[in-house]
């Protein structure tokens, strides 16, 4: 069973590197979305629907 993700984080480097690490070690998952923002997600999710959602955020 192949699965999807979406990657949601404000820092585009840090999408990219969370991509690369999960199509390099987690061959299960074959399609991978991001997102920049709570709103971009929004969007995304309209029309996709990921099995699994990395939502990085940091509390100051």
């Amino acid at each position: 069973m192949l699965l999807r993700t979406l990657i949601i984080d404000d820092e585009l480097k840090a999408r990219e590197t969370l991509a690369l690490l999960i199509k390099v070690h987690v061959p299960e998952i074959a399609e991978v979305r991001s997102a920049g923002s709570t709103q971009e997600a929004d969007f995304v999710l309209e029309r996709y629907t990921p099995d699994f959602v990395f939502w990085i955020f940091v509390c100051r």
